[in-house]
């Protein structure tokens, strides 16, 4: 979901210049079982490019260096200090979300929207990728999964999010 500002703070608002590049990703079990979540991983990558191909078709091979840089940035992370809590999340009505963030490189800053991406992302010279994977244990037996969309033109709350293939690894 987009996180544009909006005056009511509802989610799905559309981005203004100076917000930051941020997607809620909702999770709600569908088994019968409690679903413990004990970690996750969340990133908003911004590709240029993508749409460049003369037959009208998008280049597989930015998604894929998109993903490899999402799975470098977790394996730079994988020594830091990190919280074991535990989130249980019951079958049912429980929900959660988390929101993924795009980064300013080499900052702890969160990438703010510019008109010129609003504009770009408009016309498809630059698209969005959010990628999450989510370490769960449903019934004793740990799962991951993983999500890599991108977002076609003209970049909207409306607009069609497609599954990235490629070298995104399936969920198990």
């Amino acid at each position: 979901m987009f996180t544009g500002t909006s005056p009511s703070l509802t989610e799905n608002t559309p981005f203004s210049a100076g917000d930051p590049l941020a997607f809620n990703i909702h999770i709600k079990p569908t088994d019968p079982n409690p679903v413990k979540l004990f970690a996750a991983a969340y990133d908003v990558e911004v590709v240029t490019g993508l749409f460049h191909l003369e037959n009208g078709d998008f280049d597989q091979g930015i998604i894929d260096k998109a993903v490899n840089d999402f799975f470098a940035k977790l394996k730079a992370d994988e020594n830091r200090p990190r919280s074991h809590a535990v989130n249980t999340i019951m079958p049912g009505d429980d929900t959660q979300f988390n929101t993924a963030y795009a980064w300013v490189d080499g900052t702890p800053e969160h990438r703010r929207v510019t008109h010129e991406d609003l504009e770009a992302v408009k016309t498809g010279a630059e698209t969005w990728v959010v990628l999450s994977i989510l370490y769960y244990v449903d019934g004793g037996v740990t799962h991951h999964l993983r999500r890599c969309t991108w977002l076609t033109p003209p970049g909207s709350p409306q607009s069609i999010w497609h599954m990235c293939g490629g070298k995104f690894p399936d969920s198990d």
